[in-house]
This record gives structure tokens, sequence and C-alpha cells, in this order.
């Protein structure tokens, strides 16, 4: 060594994991799709479901602390009170819907429900939306009035059917107040709104490529929708009602304000994977586009959107090869579109068999910055065209499997 000089500098030490995100699941408050997003862009298997009656959820929440690798993603409809003092130990969002077509769309759900989950809730599989709109089931109350404000306000005496302050009209001023103040210093969007929530909830999580939810259609209106049927709903729900006015000026002024200057995105939804090694599809972070994993070991890619695999490929890798569930067995795979980054990507199909189909790319130089992959297949098929009595309205074409990294 040289007179005066020094050791190295040692490199900078990796910066800490973010805290990680939650979704406050409001039920009936938000479309199925941004759940999907969610999950497909943190991956299935970093995503932790919390569930209000699970036995283990205090356990669950107290114990992140300690999670060695914290999860990355929370999601569930557990009320704020929950947390304990926690919240901030997470990066919590909510999305808010209407009070009106949240107690209507709640009622439309559960109008599905087998006939052993109604009884669980106090109802016949005829109810009326006058037996839903006057149920007093713990299960249900909670929900059908003022729900939102209760999940939202952080004491277990309003949210609890039966406690000391659910029905207690003295209360009513402290449970708006509390929902008030948890807004204010939460992040959250509006279902109305959903193209404006998915740029507050990319800001929030610090996710570094647009997130992409197309919401279902609404159903035709049915007995939810009649003036008498509305004006209940209403009665049962002023605070919610109020709540939300409140929260549509709020997040008018969030989504004007310029985004943060600190803006630091959250590795974990980008899919960094190792070389040489197939990798299952609820491991793979990154994603937008695609329908929910389902059980057969794929998710579906949505027609109504572009399906985007956002990676880091790792150093050693050359080229990228992706198992594919196909709709039918005479799927053409060879027509299939990739562009890597804009550019066009070539591929060879290198086995396809019934279903399943495996494509590996051209020799590509990855960078170190994110890419951005995007499949489009040469047509989609819809579900009742195969099954004529299925409910599955989708059009489905091909479903990603796994995905390899390698020379």
């Amino acid at each position: 060594m040289a007179d005066g000089a020094g050791p190295p500098p040692l490199a900078p030490p990796p910066p800490p994991a973010p805290p990680p995100v939650l979704f406050l699941h409001i039920p009936a408050a938000v479309d199925a799709s941004l759940v999907a997003a969610i999950g497909a862009a943190y991956g299935e298997a970093g995503c932790v479901r919390l569930a209000r009656a699970d036995p283990r959820l205090a356990a669950t929440i107290a114990g992140l602390d300690e999670a060695d690798p914290p999860p990355a993603c929370l999601l569930g409809p557990v009320p704020l009170h929950a947390w304990d003092g926690r919240l901030d130990r997470v990066r919590p969002f909510a999305m808010l819907r209407h009070p009106i077509a949240r107690v209507q769309a709640l009622f439309r759900g559960l109008r599905a429900d087998p006939p052993e989950r109604l009884a669980h809730l106090g109802l016949t599989p005829d109810f009326s939306i006058a037996d839903f709109i006057g149920a007093r089931s713990r299960a249900l109350a909670e929900h059908v009035g003022d729900g939102m404000c209760r999940l939202l306000c952080g004491d277990p005496a309003m949210t609890t059917p039966g406690g000391p302050g659910f029905d207690d009209p003295a209360a009513r001023p402290a449970l708006l107040d509390g929902a008030l103040r948890t807004l204010r210093r939460m992040a959250f969007g509006l279902a109305e709104d959903l193209p404006g929530s998915l740029v507050l909830l990319q800001r929030a999580w610090g996710i570094p490529y647009a997130l992409a939810a197309a919401p279902s259609p609404e159903p035709a209106g049915g007995e939810e929708c009649d003036p008498h049927a509305v004006a209940r709903i209403v009665e049962r729900n002023m605070l919610d009602i109020a709540l939300y006015e409140a929260a549509r000026a709020l997040f008018r002024a969030r989504l004007a304000a310029p985004p943060p200057l600190d803006f630091h995105a959250d590795p974990r939804a980008v899919f960094t994977p190792p070389a040489g090694r197939w990798i299952d599809l609820p491991a793979i972070a990154g994603r937008q586009g695609f329908h929910p994993f389902e059980a057969h070991g794929a998710a579906w890619l949505d027609a109504r959107s572009t399906a985007r695999l956002h990676f880091r490929a790792p150093p050693q890798a050359r080229r990228l090869s992706l198992h594919l569930l196909c709709v039918g067995p005479a799927y053409p795979v060879a027509r299939i579109g990739l562009w890597l980054d804009g550019r066009a990507l070539a591929f060879a199909v290198t086995q396809q068999e019934g279903r399943r189909a495996t494509l590996k790319s051209e020799e590509v130089v990855f960078g170190a910055a994110p890419h951005e992959l995007v499949i489009a297949p040469p047509y989609a098929v819809p579900v009742r065209a195969l099954i004529p009595d299925s409910p599955d309205s989708r059009q489905l074409s091909l479903g990603l499997a796994k995905v390899l990294f390698g020379a």
C-alpha cells in the first residue's frame, strides 16, 4: 500500500427494507380486479391475507417486527383498532365507495352465497333488501350501517355489534371524527375514480410502474335500487355519507398535488429472480394485467388490459423462458408477441404438449435497471364459447405459470 493511502472506502449499506404495505379492504368497496393487481404487483407468495376471525390475527400483527423477512403486503378487512398502535409499522391504503353503492353491492354479492353462509348471517336464501338492511346479526350489522366509519374509527366499542358504543346515538360524533382522523393520516382512493386511485396508490407504496386494474361492469339494478330501499340505506349510513363527502374533497386535493420529490421505489414490487431456476408464479412479483393465480398453477392474462412483467435480470442471464398454459391444445403459441422495453423480442417454442407450452427468448444483454416484458396473445376466447353454461364471463388466452432466466 502506498504511503498515505488509506483502506478503500466501504460500500454503503443497502437501504433497509420498507415497511410492509397494508391494503385495508373495506367489504364491497373495491373491485376484485384491484385486489388482483395488488397481489400480482407483490407476488402472491409475498402477500399475507388477514381475516378478522382468525385466532392468530393479533399474533400476526404483533410479530411483524420480528418477521425475517417481513411480508411485502398485507390484505384484509381488519378494523383499524386491531392494529393497536402499530399502524405506523405499515403503509396503509384503503378504498372507499359511495355508501349507497357499497351497500347495494354487498346485497348483490350475498345473494349468490350458499344457504349455510346466509344462515350464519341470519338470512334465508330468498332474503329481500328489507331483510338485509334490517339485519342485526353481528356479522352483518357493522357492514350494513356506517361500515366504513366503523372499520376506520379505531374504537372497538363502536366496531363490535353489541358493544357499549355500537348503537349509542351519543357516540356517533366520535365515530365519524375517529374515521376522519384516520383518513387524514393515511392514503386512500375512491372506487368511483379508479384511475386516480391507482395514481395515489402507486405514490403511497413506491411502485415503480403504472398499476392497471379493469373494473368489472356493474350488474343491472334490482330491488336494491328501489327508492324506498335507497332511503333505508341512507338512514343507516348517514355517517358514511358524511365521511365520503369529506374524503372526496381530500382525494381531489391529494391527486392535484405534485408527487413527492423523495419517491423511493419499493424493490419488492419488481421481480428479482435467481439465475438458472424456474420460478413458480406465486413468487413472481412485478406483474400487471393478469387475473388472480388459480389452482392449476397459472394466472390468466386479462384481456381487458396489457400483460406486463417488471423485473431485474440476474447478472449471468442472457435469455428468459416462459412456461405457459394455453386456453386450448391447438393455440398458436408461435404467434405470441413479446416486447422487451418496447422492442420486439424473438423467441423459439421449445415445447408444446396439450395445453402447456414453453418459450425461450433470443439472447439479450440485460441492464441493471428494471426491464418491462409485454406478453401479447394473438387472440382470446370467451369462456362461455367453450362452456356455454359457465358463469365465467372472462375471455382467456394464456396463463403464465413459470419464468426462468438463464444462459
